[in-house]
């Protein structure tokens, strides 16, 4: 790599904030260009060096750095392009004992110096900040001994926190991660959940960053395939509280700050107590809040602040607190303290408490089975007094960084990213445009059906599902990221630059991670682990959350025949998250990745059912799609191969490669009758180009790693077998409605998808035939957009979350770059296809021959066992 490059980094921060903010960005480097990380330096916009620290996150197979994570701390003013990452320095690992970032472990507690100020945190409760020292100054009162955790139960006890495990995750020159986890216990010493606390420390700073978790590992326990809150797998509690309490000197004085666009602090009466109980939005009282009982316990409009006689109200509160201590001035902030309501923050002249979750009166906190809960707290024990808008603009108003869109594009490193041109379809730009703002994009959408408050925010709201909606209550369903809107936030963010993609990604990840995702070794391997689909259709979603299955999805009436279920495989995107996670390097997203490739793996595994005393087969349930007995191609086939090979990206284990190589001979092969296999069954067929889709991605990572074996020539006939009969069978979706249920603009865009598997075909066709296919390709573009224009709702969610994923080859094939890769013929002979009999399908047919030669009573016993464990 020449020391001439340079990667220019945008960001985008608030110009009235001052002191050094954080920035952790995820930096793509070309193959072979770079395999010293010690060789990175950053310089600011004056060309001065900045302090920083690069982490590898992924290598190319050559060993070369692929992906870093970049930390630093911007200061000044920081927006544009004026921080540049190049080669003319050491970013080199830290020593942890010398230098501003030292650390120790005292056995029980940790001891952080960073120049600034000594933290101290103890290893037996949740609080993130046991102790702070400036210079010679102890800031706060010693926490008491065998202190219970911040969780109180129902009954106001208190819960403890057992410490399981503590390490430092991460230290280098800027920033040090230290990690704790635990189990918090009852009285009796029984489990009630799990916890975790993740602390960031700055060199140089009193600045840290407190990631706190909740999660109850418990299995749901869905009875009849519904999923609603109250399921005995449940744990109610009624607060979570943090106090921070100051040692009481003379001069102490509490304030609070409402807004970072104002100067203005509230001087503490007795106790300034702010406490969010609701978006403030125009709809605050949506249904998207009802609890347990299908009720919405909402009672206020936004915020209330009470400090000593006097009391306001107003909508959104994005609140500091703020306490003058000996040694200077601290500030406390949650990040999105309105967006994830409940929320509280409390300020005397001597003490500030945190609550995440507030006492409601007596009624509940719910965490369902499998759910995790994630919010970041942020304190800065010596803000600037003079300045209290700029407080905590770390949590408030947080720096925004993105590569430049350049690079990226030139990097290679991400799939789909072309820098926009002018050659751009205008109708596709205009679709794109109008969903980041105006009175049709993702926000306005968020406020129509107030996507807010700790279990909703992020999360994308199912407008299009109203279209058939027959019920009379305010509509309420969840999208749940169906067709990886996260993948497709990330990417229209590093394609543009514009910092509202990025925030949307960010956002849906950290909603996917907690709530979408079956965190649960505690129930069946088909479901353990799994991602729950959207809200079932055109249903209510009730009191199922973001768990697709509600007993009052038809507000009362009768269920639907066969209605309920759980996590499936034709519901599972992990592209986003290793995104998410490259771009952030968040741990949450890279487990998230992992934890949905071994659900598919697990789910595979005939041994782990109870069905494996009669057959060992795989259970086929990784590999179907729509029906058991359809083992062919198709999303939830092509979906399991995709989470392997993401895995495959994080670990370079060779196993995931294998598994998702097994799939694919699972489910398609060069001499396939595709006509036979009914693929112009749009109602159950349809998805097959999503698994060519996904097989185009598997060639071009076997490309990637210089692997065009026997597995690569089978996959690349299979795509090129079924395009050819797409080019000469497949028609638009609408040419015929009669085949459609409902033939709404969504079967239009699906057209998108036979393009974008048509163009991978040109790349990877045989000598002069890549023409063939794009030509075809252009064909159902074209015929996808004639449709859509026909559409008042094209640009629903659902459309677009289709649109973003399939346009990318649609752009460059504009800009002339798809070409043909020049591979030369398709190689062959080819083995028989796999035939796979699921498991479930095997034992029934092992079950008929052993009651045919008899055994009638042990069969009709062995049944009733079998369904008593699988219950």
């Amino acid at each position: 790599m020449p020391e001439a490059i340079r990667i220019p980094i945008r960001l985008t921060a608030d110009p009235s904030a001052s002191g050094p903010r954080p920035v952790r960005i995820g930096i793509p480097l070309p193959r072979a260009a770079l395999a010293d990380i010690g060789r990175l330096a950053l310089r600011d916009p004056s060309g001065l060096e900045v302090p920083c620290d690069a982490q590898s996150l992924s290598r190319w197979p050559d060993g070369s750095l692929k992906w870093i994570l970049l930390r630093f701390l911007a200061t000044g003013d920081s927006n544009g392009t004026g921080y540049a990452l190049s080669l003319d320095g050491p970013v080199g690992p830290a020593d942890p004992t010398t230098g501003p970032l030292r650390w120790s472990d005292a056995g029980a507690a940790f001891h952080i110096e960073t120049g600034a100020a000594r933290f101290t945190v103890p290893k037996d409760g949740l609080h993130p900040w046991g102790q702070v020292e400036i210079g010679s100054e102890a800031l706060l009162e010693a926490p008491a001994a065998a202190a219970p955790s911040p969780l109180r139960g129902m009954r106001d006890e208190p819960l403890r926190f057992k410490h399981l495990r503590g390490r430092v995750e991460f230290s280098g020159k800027v920033a040090l991660d230290l990690a704790i986890e635990g189990t918090i216990v009852d009285a009796a010493g029984k489990e009630f959940c799990r916890a975790a606390s993740r602390i960031t420390f700055y060199a140089g700073t009193a600045l840290s960053l407190a990631r706190i978790t909740l999660w109850n590992p418990r299995a749901a326990r869905h009875a009849g395939g519904l999923w609603d809150l109250g399921d005995p797998g449940s744990v109610l509690f009624k607060s979570l509280s943090l106090p921070i309490r100051f040692a009481p000197t003379p001069g102490m004085a509490g304030g609070l700050s409402l807004d970072p666009d104002s100067d203005g602090v509230i001087a503490c009466d007795g106790t300034a107590d702010l406490f969010q109980g609701s978006s403030g939005g125009a709809n605050w009282r949506s249904r998207n809040h009802v609890d347990s009982r299908n009720e919405v316990p909402l009672d206020l409009a936004g915020y209330r602040l009470t400090n000593g006689a006097s009391a306001e109200t107003g909508a959104r509160a994005n609140p500091a607190a703020l306490i003058r201590h000996r040694a200077g001035t601290a500030a406390f902030s949650r990040e999105h303290f309105w967006q994830a309501f409940p929320s509280r923050i409390a300020v005397t002249d001597a003490s500030v408490t945190l609550e995440p979750f507030p006492d409601l009166g007596g009624k509940p906190h719910e965490l369902q089975g499998g759910e995790k809960a994630v919010f970041s707290l942020w304190a800065d024990f010596l803000t600037d007094p003079e300045r209290p808008r700029a407080a905590l603009s770390a949590a408030r108003r947080p720096v925004a960084a993105i590569p430049d869109p350049e690079w990226i594009a030139a990097s290679g490193c991400v799939g789909g990213v072309t820098t926009p041109s002018a050659e751009e379809d205008p109708f596709f730009a205009g679709l794109e445009s109008g969903w980041i703002s105006g009175p049709h994009s993702v926000f306005a959408l968020r406020e129509e059906y107030d996507e807010y408050g700790w279990r909703n925010f992020g999360e994308v709201p199912a407008d299009h599902e109203k279209q058939h909606y027959k019920g009379r209550w305010e509509f309420v369903s969840h999208y749940n990221n169906q067709y990886d809107l996260v993948l497709s936030f990330l990417r229209e963010s590093l394609r543009t630059g514009d910092p509202r993609w990025r925030a949307l990604g960010d956002d849906l990840a950290r909603h996917v991670v907690d709530h979408d995702l079956y965190h649960t070794q505690a129930d069946k391997p088909a479901y353990n682990g799994g991602y729950f689909w959207h809200t079932a259709h055109y249903a209510h979603a009730g009191t199922a959350t973001h768990r697709t299955f509600s007993r009052h999805c038809m507000e009362g009436g009768p269920l639907p025949a066969g209605f309920g279920g759980g996590p499936s495989n034709e519901h599972n995107y992990t592209s986003g998250l290793l995104l998410h996670h490259w771009l952030t390097g968040d741990p949450d997203s890279r487990e998230a990745v992992l934890m949905l490739a071994r659900w598919v793996r697990d789910m595979q595994d005939g041994s782990r059912t109870p069905l494996r005393f009669l057959s060992r087969n795989p259970t086929g349930l990784s590999t179907c799609t729509r029906h058991l007995d359809f083992q062919g191609p198709g999303r939830g086939a092509g979906y399991s191969v995709n989470a392997c090979l993401d895995a495959y990206a994080l670990t370079s284990d060779p196993d995931w490669m294998r598994l998702a190589e097994d799939f694919i001979r699972t489910c398609i092969h060069p001499g396939d009758d595709c006509s036979a296999m009914g693929l112009l069954d749009r109602e159950n067929r349809w998805s097959y180009v999503i698994f060519l889709q996904i097989l185009a991605k598997y060639l071009d990572v076997k490309l990637g790693l210089g692997q065009m074996d026997a597995a690569f020539r089978y996959a690349r006939a299979s795509l090129l077998h079924y395009a050819d009969w797409m080019a000469e069978k497949e028609s638009p979706n609408l040419s015929d409605p009669s085949q459609l249920e409902y033939p709404t603009s969504t079967w239009a865009a699906q057209d998108l998808r036979k393009s974008d598997a048509l163009f991978s075909a040109g790349r990877f066709a045989e000598p002069g035939k890549d023409r063939r296919y794009f030509e075809k390709a252009d064909f159902f573009r074209a015929q996808a957009k004639r449709y859509l224009e026909g559409f008042e709702d094209r640009g629903s969610v659902r459309n677009m979350a289709i649109l973003l994923y399939s346009l990318p080859a649609c752009r460059e094939r504009e800009a002339g770059g798809l070409r043909s890769l020049d591979l030369g013929p398709v190689a062959g002979p080819f083995p028989a296809r796999v035939s796979l009999v699921p498991q479930k399908i095997q034992f029934l047919r092992n079950a008929k021959a052993i009651a045919k030669t008899g055994g009638l009573a042990a069969a009709f016993l062995f049944f009733r066992h079998i369904r008593n464990r699988c219950r």
